[in-house]
């Protein structure tokens, strides 16, 4: 059986784990499911689009999320983790690397910062700037036009 799905369908948030990376402390790692798997299901599924989120087990490395958005092109957007005091330039290399939200990380294990302090500080800055950057998007054709601000 196939499922048929509209033009533009957009998987809003699905996660990608490499062995080869080490997570973090006291998390949980279920598996190898690299951006290649993903990409397999995503053609079968007819899916055009996808949201990459970060997952609990990389914490604020968002080293696997933006490999596997690179891997998978233009079609991918992502949600990164950042820690409070996070600089303005790693802000734009995120943005850069297809990041276009922020993930509020609650998870005691994961976390491993104070997230609320965090979400403060990065709310008294100005919004990215660059085209495709971090800021609601009014437009249907982006698949992160309900993402969070990363401002």
């Amino acid at each position: 059986m196939r499922i048929r799905v509209p033009a533009g369908a957009t998987d809003t948030h699905m996660h990608i784990y490499d062995s080869a990376v080490p997570g973090a402390p006291d998390t949980f790692m279920p598996g190898h499911f690299p951006a290649s798997d993903y990409r397999a299901v995503q053609k079968r599924l007819g899916l055009e689009r996808v949201i990459v989120v970060q997952p609990n087990a990389y914490a604020d490395d968002n080293t696997v999320t933006l490999d596997a958005i690179k891997k998978i092109g233009k079609s991918a957007k992502g949600v990164a983790v950042v820690k409070p005091g996070v600089t303005d330039a790693e802000l734009e290399r995120l943005t850069r690397g297809g990041i276009c939200g922020l993930r509020i990380m609650t998870l005691q294990a994961a976390a491993r910062f104070d997230v609320w302090s965090g979400a403060r500080d990065l709310s008294a800055r100005p919004p990215a700037r660059r085209r495709g950057g971090c800021r609601k998007v009014r437009r249907r054709s982006d698949p992160c036009r309900a993402s969070v601000r990363m401002t």
